[in-house]
């Protein structure tokens, strides 16, 4: 999660709180991505406080936290399910690209339906077989 300074580093909470800056995918949930079952690409992402609108900020957001895409819902999702101790992972349909609003190119539609079927492959492979 990108939030604080500019140059990385994080403003102090009240009482001693600690920002959570990364949360995971449960393993189960990821591992028929790993293994190849449910052919996508893997990759991390990056929450941030502020939506990126120009090339140079997405390169500074990719280096600093080994990001593949920006991703504003999925920390809350992800934090909010450890929190409660249920398993998850973010599935997310990329619609357009990082960087420059006006070249962007987006396509909601492409990403809702690679998101939807992503999500049928892994229920697909996480179900019992019924044969």
């Amino acid at each position: 999660m990108e939030l604080g300074l500019e140059d990385g580093t994080a403003f102090p909470l009240p009482d001693g709180q600690q920002l959570v800056r990364t949360v995971e995918a449960d393993a189960r949930l990821l591992r028929p991505f790993l293994e190849g079952l449910v052919p996508v690409i893997v990759g991390r992402g990056v929450t941030s406080a502020i939506v990126t609108s120009t090339t140079a900020r997405a390169l500074v957001l990719a280096h600093r936290f080994r990001a593949d895409v920006e991703s504003m819902e999925g920390f809350a999702v992800l934090r909010a399910a450890a929190l409660a101790g249920v398993p998850a992972i973010e599935i997310r349909g990329v619609s357009n690209l990082v960087g420059e609003r006006a070249s962007n190119g987006w396509d909601f539609r492409a990403g809702a339906n690679a998101a939807v079927a992503t999500t049928e492959a892994l229920l697909d492979v996480l179900r019992p077989s019924t044969t």
